[in-house]
């Protein structure tokens, strides 16, 4: 099995080589330099066979893009220039497994902590379609830890959404969920998480409100209206509220911003199994629901956890 990874980095000559060394040589690695002012892009050239992509800073969907165009292998996955990779050794060295699924799960850790758990509930080695997943709940705020069949994604342009600043991880997984023939678990450990002191995500920010709804549209726009994209723009709402609940902005400043009454809301839930009672507390009312995830999130003891918005979903 042919893997490329691609790995969008932007100023990260401190912490990049860690990242390429860890798909060592047993990928394609493409690091897309994003406009970087560092020695990002002379460092990533230090790799022999690295191929190496210069951009103006665009931002990392627009780094991923590009290194999607640029990949040749049967599978892809995402890297983040801080984190790291493991078990691209015993995945480059299978056959493509039969019928070939479009997308391959498998486990991601920050620390000792597993994100996106699947054990137990669904089997190894085993194709299920998108209504599987959906219909136990399974819907991931990252891109980061899965194998995208990259013909599958070639013949279905789907892209990250460029723009979208916050939440784009989160509709790129499930407009490939959407269009999926199959999907596959496997358990080997994939992606393993260095969370950043300073990350956007670590410290919440009232800009972050009007992204995560830039990142709400994009998910009305690009997904087919279904339960899945109902799941998603309600999984987004949880997060831009745990945001906004952290700043304190309350739910009238924050569903004003958030633009929640423009085609996000009411919410169906056919086709919905998982999250009922909350979905119906939130199309009755959103100052309830506001309330009720800044509860939530006090008893947690933080709403973020410094890698993304996935923490929340």
């Amino acid at each position: 099995m042919r893997i490329s990874v691609v790995i969008p980095a932007f100023n990260a000559a401190s912490r990049l080589s860690r990242a390429i060394r860890s798909a060592g040589d047993a990928a394609e690695v493409i690091i897309v330099d994003d406009g970087s002012t560092d020695a990002t892009a002379e460092i990533a050239e230090s790799f022999e066979g690295a191929k190496v992509i210069r951009q103006k800073n665009s931002g990392v969907s627009a780094a991923r893009n590009r290194g999607v165009e640029a990949a040749a292998g049967d599978y892809l996955c995402f890297l983040d220039d801080d984190d790291s990779l493991d078990s691209l050794s015993i995945l480059s060295g299978e056959e493509v497994p039969h019928e070939a699924p479009d997308m391959i799960i498998l486990r991601s850790f920050i620390g000792e902590k597993e994100r996106y758990p699947w054990k137990g509930i669904f089997d190894e080695n085993t194709p299920y379609s998108p209504s599987d997943l959906l219909s136990r709940g399974y819907l991931r705020g990252s891109a980061c830890g899965v194998l995208f069949r990259r013909k599958f994604l070639e013949d279905n342009a789907i892209r990250f959404a460029e723009g979208v600043r916050l939440g784009e991880d989160t509709v790129f997984f499930a407009e490939a969920l959407s269009r999926a023939g199959s999907v596959m678990f496997r358990d080997l450990p994939l992606y393993l998480i260095t969370p950043r002191e300073g990350s956007a995500s670590r410290k919440p920010s009232e800009t972050d409100i009007p992204c995560y709804a830039d990142a709400i549209e994009a998910a009305i726009g690009r997904l087919p209206a279904s339960p899945l994209r109902n799941l998603t723009v309600f999984k987004l709402i949880i997060v831009l509220t745990s945001r906004a609940a952290a700043l304190r902005l309350g739910p009238g400043k924050t569903a004003e911003a958030a633009r929640l009454r423009s085609g996000a809301l009411p919410i169906k839930l056919d086709g919905i199994s998982t999250e009922r009672a909350k979905i119906r507390l939130l199309n009755f009312s959103y100052p309830l629901f506001y309330h009720l995830i800044a509860f939530r999130d006090q008893l947690r003891g933080k709403p973020t956890d410094g890698k993304g918005v996935s923490e929340n979903m």
